[in-house]
């Protein structure tokens, strides 16, 4: 990969590879890194001070990597894999343990290309995604669903999520005509 900049652009450097695809990329502040998840399975962690690759590895065989969260307090990045054949598409990494993998999720019909992971921010140790009208939401402790959610005419893509002033949560998702839906966490049904 090569790095350019352009200082009569709004952008400050861009990050050439012939060879790969690019399909999400998340910023870690606290470390100053930004990671990018790839085709092939690949992520690669690039330092924001000197825009030089410091870490790389592959975290998937022949899946690409949609779908990247960075969890706000412990050192875990979460990557969301598609591909017919992958297994646990859902896999949380320790970067203090060297980018190791220390969970693994197998998210079934709950993950798909269009699939956002979000964690929840009142309760950073849970977790939502969507696909095919089905919501989950997971620790990062358990590889089973805390919760699934099927709000109706749901398209399934997690937007966000939504918190009043009475403390309820809520999930913010897509529905099949393009709307937002709004549903209440705690009044859906455990797994």
């Amino acid at each position: 990969m090569s790095f350019d900049s352009n200082e009569k652009q709004r952008w400050v450097k861009k990050i050439v590879d012939n060879y790969v695809w690019v399909h999400a990329a998340k910023f870690i502040p606290r470390k100053q890194w930004f990671v990018t998840g790839e085709d092939f399975g690949k992520i690669r962690v690039y330092s924001c001070v000197t825009m030089t690759e410091i870490k790389k590895f592959r975290a998937y065989y022949s899946a690409h990597i949609h779908s990247l969260a960075v969890h706000p307090t412990y050192p875990l990045l979460i990557t969301l894999a598609t591909w017919d054949d992958c297994e646990d598409p859902i896999r949380l990494w320790d970067w203090d343990k060297g980018w190791k993998c220390c969970q693994r999720i197998s998210g079934g019909s709950a993950c798909g290309p269009d699939t956002q992971l979000r964690f929840n921010p009142k309760d950073t140790t849970t977790f939502a995604g969507a696909q095919d009208g089905i919501c989950h939401v997971w620790s990062v402790h358990s590889s089973k669903p805390l919760i699934t959610i099927m709000p109706p005419n749901c398209y399934g893509d997690v937007c966000d999520y939504l918190y009043t002033d009475s403390h309820r949560q809520y999930l913010i998702t897509i529905t099949e005509d393009c709307a937002l839906r709004v549903g209440h966490i705690s009044a859906q049904q455990h797994s």
